[in-house]
């Protein structure tokens, strides 16, 4: 059953927001996949809303580098290769690393209590991914939470402005979907934990605590790059 056309600038703009999240989850979840084309038509019928929200929302993902567009060819799901990944992770890192600095200076002492309780809400919540409790949608909106509201507390808003309006965390994720599936989810025994980059930050141990996310980033980077040997091999 359809939506009813909107009527009205608000109605538009909720039903654009809902495509989007909808979309998203299908990017996410793997059902689409990398490389493949999206349908405007499809995914309204699919989704049950009108083609006017679909349009914008596939605007929307398109200028938050999920998708992109080909002239004369159509939208398509971001297909990135690893040199573009290691980019992304580099001015990632960057960024990070820099809130990590600011928010040890910055940060009141209720904001840091509240980004302890955000790291150990994503490592649960991995945990629960990698049992098959939840979908791989959830896990990735409460891990860009956590990194965003570390930004967050940095208090520069040009930093946290990068990382939502370039969706570099999303991109991150997009990628690790893309080269995980068929792959059962599992956490290393040295994975570094979201819970301990947090509590460092709290204790204004800027040094650990930049050293922690730095070997969080590139532990992600090796396993998509492992990944990636792997489909080539």
């Amino acid at each position: 059953m359809s939506f009813p056309q909107p009527s009205t600038d608000t109605d538009l703009e909720s039903l654009t927001a809902q495509s989007k999240l909808q979309i998203e989850s299908l990017v996410f979840e793997g059902r689409l996949k990398p490389g493949e084309q999206v349908s405007e038509v499809r995914l309204a019928e699919t989704l049950g809303f009108g083609r006017a929200p679909v349009r914008n929302a596939l605007d929307l993902l398109a200028s938050e580098g999920l998708l992109v567009r080909i002239a004369r060819s159509g939208t398509f799901v971001r297909e990135l290769n690893f040199k573009e990944y290691g980019d992304i992770l580099d001015v990632r890192l960057s960024l990070e690393t820099l809130a990590i600095g600011l928010a040890c200076q910055r940060a009141t002492p209720k904001e840091k209590s509240n980004l302890i309780r955000a790291g150990k809400k994503v490592d649960q919540t991995e945990e629960r991914y990698v049992s098959g409790k939840i979908r791989k949608t959830e896990m990735a909106k409460v891990d860009v939470s956590f990194h965003l509201k570390l930004a967050a507390i940095s208090k520069n808003f040009q930093l946290l402005h990068l990382l939502r309006s370039q969706r570099l965390l999303e991109q991150c994720f997009l990628v690790g979907q893309q080269i995980s599936i068929g792959v059962p989810p599992r956490i290393p025994d040295n994975a570094i934990r979201h819970v301990t980059i947090a509590k460092a930050t709290a204790e204004g141990n800027e040094t650990e605590a930049i050293a922690l996310m730095r070997k969080h980033v590139l532990q992600a980077k090796k396993a998509v790059m492992d990944g990636m040997m792997g489909e080539i091999n």
